[in-house]
């Protein structure tokens, strides 16, 4: 956990007129609970708000955990119980006792009080002061060993438990209470009240159901992270602006492979009279620091672009032949570019347009919009604009290979037939 400075897994406790802490300096500390809290959308709130009416409310959040924890920690009689560090939307506390179990008694129901109660009351006092915006707040709590460091000037803690505390809590869905393997272990009664839900960093983790029904924190944990197993990937709802394509050209370091049946809107991009001509300059200054950008259209003579005619209703040979066209105006108007700027028609169909970025490098970057609905009668058909785009990276796994060999098939040298 990162404190001012220091190392990621420091934190430096809180300042002020604090009480002294409880626990020693020099001692390591086994079978410790760290609980952290965050108010999901405090930026929001803040935005929305005039500050002192937003630091009122989220000082009243603050007192409000710091109140359910010690109130918790005293009717267990739990040795230790600290907010260790605060820093305007959340924090987290550690908690302990040399019996463990009073120590987990403490961390479980003070988050799940918070979670059933506070939460509510918190939600009516920011509505009796006027704060527009809605409070929500994510949980997590993990089990391990924290070494306390430092003198009576400077204290900190050292824990790699710490720091996966904090990643946990991030990985929390919203209005829930997260916990780790190692705390469901010995969690006792407590445990039938948390499911199973995947993994995070190589551990298993468990939701609390707050509903009772163990489907709503299976659900809960799906909508933010997905099954397990699956790659992450950025969805545009539809399709991109010109700006945020001349972006992603602009981040390219040396190839561009664009592919698609006519590339219609990236012909218009490059002859369009419109000011700003995002995308044209964007391709340009690729080109002039030694780019290259290869498009890859559709051969209009092939047997898939007359079927595609017949399945859209509309003469694709011809669309394509357009954009052919608008690309040999650009390059007589530059041609400087004409020799990175090359247009190909190919073979194969990908079913899909693809603008990958580097695709062969680390930092290789595909967006693709899989053509939906092709073959559907009108009013059930997509219109490209409304389909969603793809954002994978090297990172995606399995689904940037997957998407990356098809786009190597449409623009293979053998199906490949140069025309500008």
């Amino acid at each position: 956990m990162t404190g001012g400075s220091r190392g990621r897994d420091e934190a430096d406790p809180p300042r002020g007129g604090d009480r002294p802490s409880a626990f020693e300096v020099g001692t390591a500390y086994k079978h410790a609970y760290f609980m952290f809290l965050d108010a999901s959308g405090y930026s929001t709130v803040v935005a929305a708000n005039p500050l002192d009416r937003a630091g009122e409310a989220f000082n009243l959040f603050h007192q409000r955990a710091v109140d359910r924890v010690t109130r918790t920690a005293r009717s267990h009689r739990c040795e230790r119980a600290e907010l260790w560090q605060w820093h305007g939307d959340g924090g987290f506390f550690i908690i302990h006792d040399d019996d463990e179990s009073i120590a987990r008694d403490v961390a479980l129901t003070s988050a799940d009080t918070f979670l059933d109660l506070d939460l509510s009351h918190l939600r009516d006092e920011f509505a009796q002061i006027g704060v527009a915006g809605e409070l929500h707040v994510r949980m997590a709590i993990h089990r391990g060993v924290f070494h306390y460091l430092g003198d009576h000037h400077q204290r900190s803690i050292h824990s790699a438990d710490v720091n996966f505390a904090a990643h946990l809590e991030k990985a929390a869905p919203r209005d829930c209470l997260v916990i780790s393997e190692e705390v469901h272990r010995v969690a006792g009664q407590h445990a039938d009240r948390f499911v199973p839900v995947g993994r995070h960093e190589g551990r298993n983790v468990f939701l609390l159901s707050t509903s009772g029904n163990p489907a709503d924190a299976r659900r809960s944990w799906l909508t933010r992270h997905g099954p397990l197993g699956w790659s992450a990937a950025h969805v545009f709802h539809e399709r991109p602006s010109q700006q945020t394509k001349a972006e992603l050209v602009l981040a390219a370091s040396r190839y561009v492979l664009d592919v698609g049946t006519a590339l219609n809107t990236f012909s218009r991009y490059l002859t369009t009279t419109e000011r700003p001509a995002w995308y044209r300059d964007a391709l340009l200054e690729f080109l002039r620091r030694g780019g290259r950008y290869d498009c890859v259209l559709l051969d209009p003579e092939s047997r898939m672009a007359n079927d595609l005619s017949a399945q859209r209703g509309e003469d694709v040979p011809a669309k394509i032949k357009r954009s052919v066209d608008r690309l040999a105006a650009f390059r007589e108007l530059h041609p400087a570019a004409a020799d990175s700027l090359r247009v190909h028609f190919t073979g194969v169909h990908a079913g899909m347009h693809a603008l990958a970025l580097d695709p062969d490098t680390p930092d290789g970057l595909i967006m693709y919009s899989p053509y939906v609905g092709d073959a559907l009668p009108a009013p059930a058909r997509l219109q490209r604009g409304d389909m969603p785009h793809y954002l994978v990276t090297v990172g995606s796994g399995s689904i940037y290979a997957s998407v990356y060999r098809v786009v190597r098939e449409c623009a293979a040298p053998a199906v490949l037939r140069r025309v500008l």
